[in-house]
């Protein structure tokens, strides 16, 4: 299930982040924290397993004629297709 960013989920949206390699710099991941609570085509989703747990993150960008995944990242124990395709 995706559920949308909000400012208690900070921490575990860093987290999951920083498995991407464009987001190893911690100034890098504050910026892009920041760039989802700034602009309103921006969205970060959490992705929470059948478990309740966040085992994942996508941004995405829309616009009014398409919405673009800029990324996807999930905890190491979960990198698997199924995940991928569930998302």
């Amino acid at each position: 299930m995706l559920i949308q960013y909000k400012k208690d989920y900070e921490k575990i949206a860093m987290g999951l982040l920083s498995y991407l390699p464009d987001f190893k710099n911690i100034e890098n991941l504050k910026e892009e924290i920041t760039l989802n609570q700034d602009e309103n085509d921006f969205i970060l989703y959490l992705y929470r397993n059948s478990q309740n747990n966040m085992v994942g993150v996508i941004g995405t960008q829309v616009s009014n004629q398409f919405v673009i995944i800029r990324y996807l990242s999930l905890a190491p124990g979960f990198r698997e297709i199924s995940y991928e395709r569930k998302i």
